[in-house]
């Protein structure tokens, strides 16, 4: 139990009083004999030896040392400081017989908390150890505190009730001097602005009221790259419910960024083409089918299988085969707008998705196009591959109106087409004007 906790509670208050004299020890007794709501256990040791010795062994049984300077092993403020050399984290109180103002101050530098003259009332004794035991917690939390609030990597600002900068840490001023941002003369609402580059902070304010929180991710240009910072405010008010301070945090989630980014790609798209794979293909395709039915409009879904490419893999090797296919995905996306999308399916079968037109005639523009790219020669490595595409082609309304319809309708007319001699397009058997 913690020093704090002590108090709070129904514990006694556990002293050591380190004392030779047997009429102060029995002065002392009796002042922790009354009754006033606050208990005391009193364990009593004669020597300084015999006091490290206890605090050393059963450190975690006191709460506050009682400390006469004139012991028969030690004399004056030395007692003190040899005291703190081997315990250093526990609340002293100083006993002296007379008052010393030399002696005192000395002794609250050395570490003491405070000081009592023998024969002070007994009360005073018992508010002394008290407010000790106080001062000794709520100093380890500030020093605590302060130690965090200086090695965190999250950069810290505190601003006052009228939004002017009051204090920051190190990694804050760091942080400000690598971006454009500045806390030399501006106030919060200023870099707020600067941070999401938008007078907001009314919307920040109205959040804070009500939550006592803001959170958001905002960008900012450092010298030589763009950071992400996930940005976080607090509301401290005071006990009367008026605001003491704006609490900023500021993490920088580049790398994270970038790291989810880099997941993001890599599940969504084919490792050896770079293009979208299945999964990111299928979701494109059901986003077409709802923009196209909330605009009226149409479009047009190709499937792709390779002619020969098999043969490339037997004859050649897959190194050679693998920059066929990677030759025939940078063919394929030079043949359609940006707008368009190219996927890589699975082994050599492709698709492309023909955004905002479903017209025969530009679709099949489109098809001739990418079976003369995809039939021009290969070279690689000195070695010259031919191959062909078969192509399947679907329209939405007009085929199908579900992702796994289209994909199914284009697989059956690609199948068409390689049936009918390969390196050529084929719609699918529902269009009305076929290629």
């Amino acid at each position: 139990m913690n020093n704090t906790s002590t108090l709070l509670s129904d514990e006694p208050c556990r002293v050591l009083l380190v004392e030779d004299e047997p009429g102060d020890i029995e002065l002392i007794r009796f002042a922790f004999r009354i009754t006033d709501g606050q208990t005391f256990h009193l364990q009593i040791v004669t020597s300084l030896k015999d006091a490290i010795r206890q605090l050393s062994e059963h450190e975690d049984e006191f709460d506050v040392v009682l400390l006469d300077l004139m012991l028969p092993d030690s004399h004056g403020i030395e007692t003190l400081k040899t005291l703190r050399r081997h315990c250093a984290d526990i609340p002293v109180v100083i006993l002296t017989s007379v008052l010393h103002n030399k002696l005192i101050q000395d002794a609250l530098q050395a570490g003491a908390q405070d000081y009592l003259v023998k024969g002070e009332e007994p009360r005073a004794l018992r508010k002394a150890i008290h407010y000790a035991v106080l001062r000794h917690a709520f100093n380890q939390t500030a020093r605590l505190s302060e130690a965090v609030f200086n090695i965190t990597h999250t950069a810290i600002a505190v601003f006052d009730s009228h939004l002017r900068p009051k204090q920051r840490n190190q990694a804050f001023t760091m942080l400000m001097q690598s971006s454009y941002v500045s806390l030399v003369t501006q106030k919060l609402d200023d870099v707020l602005d600067v941070l999401l580059s938008q007078g907001c902070w009314l919307d920040i304010q109205a959040r804070l009221e009500k939550d006592g929180c803001f959170e958001q991710e905002v960008t900012v240009h450092a010298s030589d790259e763009e950071l992400t910072l996930l940005m976080r405010m607090h509301r401290l008010d005071r006990p009367d419910g008026h605001i003491l301070n704006y609490i900023m945090m500021l993490d920088d989630i580049t790398e994270k960024k970038k790291a989810e980014q880099k997941l993001e790609y890599q599940a969504s798209h084919d490792a050896l083409t770079g293009l979208p794979n299945r999964s990111l293909f299928y979701d494109r395709l059901q986003q077409s089918i709802v923009e196209s039915r909330r605009y009226g409009q149409s479009f047009a879904l190709l499937f792709i299988d390779l002619d020969g490419f098999k043969a490339v893999n037997d004859t050649w090797g897959h190194a050679v085969g693998d920059q066929v296919l990677q030759v025939c995905a940078e063919r394929m996306l030079s043949d359609v707008r940006e707008s368009d999308t190219v996927a890589r399916l699975s082994g050599d079968e492709f698709a492309v998705l023909i955004k905002n037109s479903a017209v025969p005639a530009h679709i099949n523009l489109v098809a001739k196009k990418l079976l003369d790219s995809l039939a021009a020669p290969i070279l690689i490595d000195k070695i010259s591959i031919t191959i062909s595409a078969s192509i399947g082609v679907s329209s939405f309304p007009l085929d199908a109106t579900s992702p796994d319809d289209m994909l199914s309708q284009a697989d059956s007319a690609m199948y068409e087409a390689k049936r009918e001699g390969r390196n050529c397009v084929r719609w699918n058997q529902h269009s009305s004007t076929p290629a």
